[in-house]
């Protein structure tokens, strides 16, 4: 029953491990679960030479810790009680070999990797990549609102101009000559 649990709580986390150890017979808390995973030896001995570092709560905004992750075989490598620099700094010197680090954007994290690994390279996992582009496309298109709804405005008297194109022919396109001043605008 224990490896079940164990499993169920390394795959689902508490909350939502412990409803599904109920609908199967077996009842136990979020808690317990969380306990059992934190108590497993989760990898054996090898360093991941890509980790990823991230945030994890035991508790929903009162308490966290820090999940370590090997990205290349895609597995937990260990739990970190807290979320702090020093902890993930100790861990880093006492697993040598980390090459690439993948984080968010925690200065926490960036300093404990930092000093822990110094010649590891950082880099931002990916929700935080789209996140960083997604931001900054905002920025660009709130800073050019009204040459983009002039341009808009312009391409729809030009395409309203248009005949109806036939089936099976091309669209017209639109002159270069009168998208490139609206485009020329646009600063990056």
């Amino acid at each position: 029953m224990s490896d079940a649990l164990r499993l169920i709580g390394f795959a689902l986390g508490g909350e939502a491990g412990a409803r599904t150890a109920t609908q199967l017979g077996l009842r136990t808390s979020p808690d317990t679960l969380l306990r059992i995973v934190r108590g497993s030896s989760v990898m054996g001995t090898v360093t991941p030479r890509v980790l990823g570092v991230d945030d994890w709560s035991y508790k929903r905004g009162q308490r966290y810790g820090t999940i370590l992750c090997d990205l290349e075989r895609r597995r937990v490598v260990d739990l970190l009680p807290d979320r702090s620099a020093e902890s993930l700094t100790a861990w880093l010197r006492a697993h040598p070999g980390v090459e690439v680090i993948s984080r968010d954007r925690s200065s926490l994290y960036a300093e404990g990797a930092r000093q822990g690994a110094p010649a590891a390279v950082q880099v931002a996992d990916r929700w935080h990549l789209m996140k960083n582009l997604t931001e900054a496309l905002e920025r660009i298109l709130q800073r050019h609102h009204t040459e983009l709804r002039q341009a808009h405005q312009q391409m729809a008297t030009v395409t309203a101009d248009l005949p109806p194109t036939a089936a099976g022919q091309p669209a017209p396109t639109l002159d270069t000559a009168l998208v490139s001043p609206i485009l020329s605008k646009l600063q990056y």
